[in-house]
């Protein structure tokens, strides 16, 4: 009847949204930080943590450990954007009175941790939450940067967001040219 007619317009308008929301993070997800333009990685991060927490309720922590080293700037503009994705979930949705971001160099790659003190939420049912947390897509960058990423989050226990993202390995000859 008139009720499957219906149905079938709202399906229709759902799959057109869809795409066009698609289409939008397609050109978002390629937007270059201007902070990394002019200057480094941890100053980026420090500064997106710090931004995003302002006018908050919430204390913001930063620490780096390891010695820096550049990533490819695909690589640093996606750890950025994570980093940006995560404390800002934690800021809107777990209600914790601080939120750490740990940013680690070891020999071939960057680890930058998001942590949470607040009520968290069960992984195992990511469907409900998943989307809502931005989860898919800050997966999705670290895979496109050649990386991973994992989400601990317990309820009750906050939520801790890792990514981890390799460091590209050069050609030592043509090294001298790139400084």
């Amino acid at each position: 009847g008139s009720q499957s007619a219906a149905r079938e317009r709202v399906i229709k308008i759902r799959e057109q949204v869809e795409e066009y929301i698609r289409e939008a993070r397609r050109s978002i997800w390629s937007l270059r930080s201007p902070a990394l333009e002019t200057g480094n990685l941890v100053d980026a991060l420090r500064d997106n943590g710090t931004r995003a927490t302002a006018g908050q309720n919430v204390t913001f922590v930063f620490e780096q450990s390891g010695t820096p080293r550049r990533l490819s700037s695909n690589a640093e503009h996606q750890l950025l954007r994570i980093g940006q994705e995560a404390v800002l979930n934690a800021v809107r949705h777990s209600g914790s009175p601080s939120v750490s971001m740990h940013l680690h160099y070891d020999e071939d790659a960057a680890m930058l941790t998001i942590k949470d003190a607040g009520h968290g939420f069960d992984t195992s049912h990511p469907t409900s939450t998943g989307d809502h947390y931005g989860l898919v897509t800050m997966r999705e960058r670290a895979q496109q940067a050649g990386g991973d990423l994992s989400i601990t989050s317990n309820p009750g226990h906050g939520t801790t967001v890792q990514a981890r993202l390799p460091i590209r390995q050069r050609d030592e000859s043509s090294d001298e040219d790139s400084h």
